[in-house]
């Protein structure tokens, strides 16, 4: 009976396929990972998240992260209050006209943008709200300039314009029209959206492809500005002149599934949008899907019809990963997301319970005073308060808490499993000359320890054994193993195909894996 060593490396470098039978895809792919990321060649157990920012004064159903020269403030939103967080104090700064509410509803209707150092948060039902000054002292307030009568659902900054999508005009919908203001000068608001007055340049369109639904979102790129509809993108150019801007249809049949559906890649260049049947990028010249086929029809058979506009997805850019985050079936919240690598395209899941997610500077402060320190001032070596850029801050209204991605082993303190699993593996060698891999499921193959390469905290291993490829797994009693001790791990599998199940808690990292190997012969 031949016996022989298979080292499978690269394990990152194709990620999950489900497009094709697992028998049909190549030895570094896997069939199943959940918890985890593909990463740097290596698979890694995802980080868990820790609440931040103490106890917000109302539950946070939106944020805004403010880069103001002092120091950097969170706003945040509730349903009816909008609060401001200095990095110390949490102060309401709820608008003190109509009633000093808002009235909004949920999440989903919450966003924001900023123009010329202008912090502007929008909730669709409401007057857009402004911040006139970073101090805890300054309440949010109508938009100064703005028509009374006039709401939109979405409101965006475009260099020196702020653009309004999706409008309702004295109680009339106008679901198809884009209004842009007057530019702003720094450090101000524009003077006017006024579209009948000659003298300032604010202006209104209605996007003519009706056929292709109602405007669900829009975002700057590159100089552009793309109006995102249910089933069509559409791009502006600022050409000034009479016209101001240009438009054309820019995707004619891809478009964006909800509000919150598209953001901006860590390295400007891109949108990463989720459109009605896949995940996208586009760089201004082409929509380019991320997802195989088998994958995007599993992923949105798994979206809830009934509540898919509360989906929105963020951009980890530390490590280029876009999530979508979505109601699961039953769920009325985001409570699944599925991590797209937009470089590698290699993609993974988890389970959520946040509700919003962005990106800025988080504030830490040692809890430290002079009278528990015991060190003196020249033994000191950790600083007394820290500034770390470009975090993910995530919104949880249900625990009324704001947690940081990527921090920490556990989600807020529960601990959660990472999981990667590769069935129907019948490889039995690599071509010497070559360097092809050999599979061959007549072969019956008995394996009798794994030696992964590995690093971080203990796993539980099993393998398996398939009759025939696809077929029913005998799978072996689970291990523990190691890393930090151990080398290999004796378990046995025997079939025409193997299955290899890595799974743990506390943080591990994979680098490959080799399988000691016996082929039993053609029976």
């Amino acid at each position: 009976m031949p016996e022989s060593q298979v080292d499978i490396n690269d394990v990152a470098s194709v990620g999950v396929i489900r497009d094709s039978p697992p028998h049909e895809i190549p030895p570094e792919a896997w069939t199943l990972a959940e918890n985890v990321r593909f990463e740097d060649d290596s698979i890694v157990q995802l980080l868990g998240y820790t609440q931040i920012f103490g106890t917000p004064g109302v539950a946070p159903y939106y944020a805004q992260f403010v880069s103001a020269p002092g120091q950097p403030w969170w706003l945040y939103a509730g349903l009816n209050k909008i609060y401001a967080y200095n990095g110390v104090t949490h102060s309401d700064i709820t608008r003190t006209t109509d009633g000093a509410t808002y009235s909004a509803t949920g999440a989903a209707q919450w966003q924001g943008t900023n123009i010329g150092g202008i912090p502007i948060i929008n909730n669709g039902v409401d007057v857009p709200q402004f911040w006139g000054a970073y101090s805890s002292a300054t309440h949010m307030a109508n938009l100064t300039n703005w028509p009374s009568t006039l709401r939109c659902a979405v409101i965006r900054a475009f260099g020196p314009y702020l653009m309004a999508l999706n409008l309702t005009d004295t109680g009339v919908l106008k679901p198809y029209d884009v209004r842009w203001s007057h530019p702003a000068d720094p450090g101000n608001v524009p003077v006017t959206w006024d579209i009948t007055d000659p003298t300032h340049n604010a202006g209104q369109i209605s996007l003519s492809d009706v056929d292709s639904g109602q405007i669900v979102d829009g975002l700057s790129l590159q100089g552009k500005f793309y109006v995102y509809k249910e089933n069509s993108c559409w791009r502006f150019r600022n050409v000034g002149g009479q016209f101001i801007f240009d438009e054309d249809a820019f995707l004619e049949t891809t478009g964006l599934l909800s509000p919150r559906c598209v953001a901006i890649t860590g390295d400007g260049q891109r949108h990463f949008f989720i459109g009605q049947d896949n995940i996208y990028t586009h760089d201004g010249n082409a929509a380019k899907p991320l997802l195989d086929k088998r994958t995007r029809r599993y992923l949105f058979n798994s979206v809830d019809v009934g509540s898919y506009a509360n989906s929105f997805v963020f951009i980890n850019p530390v490590r280029r990963e876009g999530w979508f985050c979505y109601p699961a079936l039953g769920q009325q919240y985001p409570s699944r997301a599925m991590i797209v690598n937009y470089d590698t395209f290699a993609n993974t899941e988890c389970d959520i319970d946040f509700q919003a997610a962005a990106m800025g500077t988080v504030q830490t402060t040692n809890a430290q005073t002079w009278a528990t320190d015991p060190l003196t001032w020249a033994g000191e070596s950790q600083p007394w308060d820290s500034s770390n850029r470009r975090k993910l801050v995530l919104s949880k209204p249900t625990a009324t808490k704001f947690e940081q991605l990527d921090l920490g082993t556990t989600r807020d303190g529960t601990a959660f499993t990472g999981l990667i699993q590769r069935t129907s593996l019948g490889v039995v060698g690599r071509n010497r000359r070559t360097g092809d891999w050999i599979t061959d499921f007549e072969v019956r193959k008995m394996c009798h320890r794994i030696w992964p390469k590995m690093s971080g905290a203990p796993v539980q291993i099993r393998l398996g054994g398939q009759d025939v490829p696809g077929g029913p797994i005998r799978w072996s009693l689970p291990q523990t193993f190691d890393p930090n001790s151990a080398k290999w791990c004796d378990i046995s599998a025997e079939g025409a195909a193997l299955c290899v199940e890595i799974s743990g808690a506390n943080g591990w990292k994979l680098d490959g894996y080799k399988l000691d190997l016996v082929t039993l012969g053609r029976f």
